[in-house]
């Protein structure tokens, strides 16, 4: 039989335990919290990027509502900068529920008192103030009181390195401290309304005014693309004119007709954003490199989206894979919008980032997987049934049951008769004390013999 362990070992191992525990529940809290934070994003990239033409402002409505509920905040908000009349712009706002809004006392707030906050925004830093009561007295100070905020965090926005206004998230009902994981956050919402507004500024100087249209084009930070569909449109309604009824069904049987299609659009421009995102270096170059850049298997979404086309749609978005000239990979989101005589802009959005975040958690989870299955010591985890629910294969080897036998066995089957209760017992007293014990126990191995073992073990609260 194995030496007992002495008080001062067991309680070393019950301070390794602890450690462990406080370990496990740290990579939980992240990974939800990555999960959570990819959720939102990509939700609100594919709902503001993929907002339809005339839409943009229900989209922006919606993206401050999901970020406001996910950061906690109580009012969201984004201003406009008008420095040659010295005042900030409130124009666009949504508060939570009992908070009262400020969007009609805001279209024209003096700058002439808020010099430090729009100081610290020039030089691209997010304003933070947790505790607005702990303001030095003074213009600032009055009129946030005045709007009952407990504390806000304010994101610059810039075009072109220009500081064209800000969001605001407010904290009213109660405090609430911003960490770097959500200023980072709050940091790449402020980007993707930014790449909005350029979007719909985009468009809507395309309808208004090409002249001014051409300027805004040439120096939009997003990549942009005209291209001509309408011999493509036109070849499409001859073969429906010619007895096609199933576009797909055409499609699916005659693939190189997608390819003939995709022949037919013309590229008739793209802005320098696209150059330097496809590493060219003029746009006779990115041209003579289409089938390099959209690769065969964008094909498939070609075809869906010629599909749209032919059933009336005017617009169409969807995810995909495009290469630079020089081989490297971006996952893309991507709109096109027909306009009259099927002319057609398409955004191209860069999400690499985004996908990476995706990967890294699943990195994450993998990593943590590995050490509680390599780990040398038995770990396993039971509900409150007294179920097993997770065991790594140390467990296994002391016990002589394989994982997938463990998994849902109760723990009883694993004690001596007679010490249930008395491990049932201990059970209860260790989810009341809410602190981890270590201690002496028996299992019975598959083969029936009786194992001596040293156990910790820690309560796991939901």
């Amino acid at each position: 039989m194995a030496k007992k362990p002495t008080y001062e070992e067991l309680t070393n191992r019950i301070q390794v335990l602890e450690q462990i525990e406080l370990d496990r529940r740290q990579v939980e809290e992240n990974l939800q919290h990555q999960t959570q934070t990819h959720k939102v994003l990509m939700n609100i990239a594919a709902n503001c990027i993929g907002s339809q033409p005339g839409k943009e402002k229900n989209a922006i409505q919606s993206a401050l509502k999901s970020i406001g509920e996910f950061v906690c905040a109580d009012r969201t908000y984004i201003f406009n900068y008008d420095f040659e009349r010295n005042v900030a712009v409130n124009i666009y706002e949504w508060c939570n529920e009992g908070v009262e809004p400020q969007i009609d006392n805001l279209q024209a707030s003096s700058l002439e008192y808020s010099q430090d906050w729009v100081e610290t925004h020039i030089k691209g830093k997010t304003l933070n103030i947790p505790d607005v009561s702990a303001l030095p007295a003074g213009a600032t100070k009055d009129i946030l009181e005045k709007q009952k905020i407990k504390g806000l965090v304010a994101v610059p926005l810039f075009y072109e390195n220009n500081l064209t206004g800000f969001i605001g998230f407010d904290s009213v009902k109660k405090f609430h401290t911003h960490y770097d994981r959500e200023i980072e956050l709050l940091n790449f919402f402020a980007q993707i309304i930014i790449n909005l507004q350029i979007r719909t500024q985009a468009e809507a100087r395309l309808k208004n005014s090409e002249k001014k249209y051409r300027s805004f084009f040439k120096n939009s930070s997003v990549s942009l693309w005209e291209e001509d569909y309408s011999v493509v449109i036109e070849y499409m309604n001859s073969l429906q004119g010619s007895g096609v009824k199933n576009i797909r069904s055409y499609f699916d049987d005659h693939p190189d007709e997608v390819v003939k299609c995709a022949s037919l659009v013309q590229v008739l421009d793209v802005n320098p954003a696209t150059l330097k995102m496809y590493e060219a270096h003029s746009k006779e170059n990115l041209i003579q490199n289409l089938n390099n850049v959209f690769t065969k298997e964008f094909l498939d979404i070609f075809k869906e989206q010629l599909i749209s086309f032919s059933k009336g749609n005017m617009f169409f978005q969807s995810e995909g894979i495009t290469k630079t000239i020089t081989g490297k990979k971006n996952y893309v989101f991507f709109t096109v919008t027909l306009f009259e005589k099927y002319k057609a802009i398409i955004s191209i959005t860069d999400i690499t980032k985004i996908k990476e975040i995706e990967r890294n958690l699943r990195e994450s989870e993998q990593r943590y997987r590995l050490i509680m299955e390599a780990s040398i010591q038995g770990v396993y985890q039971v509900d409150a049934k007294g179920c097993i629910v997770f065991a790594n294969p140390e467990v296994a080897t002391l016990t002589g049951y394989s994982l997938a036998e463990l998994d849902g066995m109760s723990l009883d089957v694993l004690i001596p008769p007679g010490k249930n209760k008395d491990i049932s017992d201990g059970n209860i007293a260790l989810l009341a004390s809410g602190k981890p014990i270590a201690g002496e126990n028996t299992f019975i191995h598959k083969g029936g013999r009786q194992v001596e073992i040293h156990f910790c073990c820690s309560p796991v609260v939901d």
